[in-house]
Formats: structure tokens, sequence, C-alpha cells
């Protein structure tokens, strides 16, 4: 797997040919989550590539976009969207699920 995925060892979790591969010794919930993510917008985005646009756009409106961007050199705007909007969700829905509370794509 190092010979393909070069971050195999440090990466908290990838996908590689439709799998998600978690590293369970850094991975926390918001990693598995993450990686799921990156498979539903990548279904959306096939099956309603309006709706996908729509939603990934949704994080131009973070205060902190610029500095959440420039993580991600070398992408598309797209690509830099998606993201970050599932890094930020994986995080609610992971903060959420200790907490019980309901989450909602509002909340970006």
């Amino acid at each position: 797997m190092f010979d393909i995925i070069s971050d195999a060892s440090t990466a908290a979790a990838f996908i590689y040919q439709g799998d998600i591969y978690v590293n369970e010794d850094i991975a926390g919930t918001d990693s598995k989550v993450h990686e799921l993510l990156h498979i539903l917008m990548g279904a959306m985005k096939f099956k309603n590539p309006e709706l996908y646009a729509n939603i990934v756009s949704i994080v131009e409106n973070l205060e902190n976009y610029n500095d959440l961007a420039i993580q991600y050199p070398n992408r598309t705007r797209m690509d830099i969207n998606e993201e970050i909007f599932v890094t930020e969700y994986a995080k609610m829905v992971a903060a959420s699920a200790d907490s019980n509370s309901p989450i909602s794509i509002s909340l970006l």
C-alpha cells in the first residue's frame, strides 16, 4: 500500500479503490466520517452535479475559507471546497456523536 499511497502510514484514513482504510492508531471518529462523506459526495457529484456544487460551495462563506483552502495546493476550487466541506462537517458529526445533539448542514 505504501508504494501507492505515499502517506498511508501517517494518514488517519483514506480511500483506495472504493475501500476506506483507517489507521486505528491515529484516526478519530471524524476521520472515518470524513472518508465516508467523500464517497457520498462522489455519488452526489455523479448523480446530481448541481446539488453537489451548491453544497460544497457553502464553505466559501466561512470566515477562514482562504486559510483552509491554502492547505490543498494544486487542486481545483471544487476539489478544495469538497475537502473543506467534508473536513468541517465530519468534525461536527463527530462532536455531535459525543453529545447526542442533532446536526444540520445549515451549521456551515
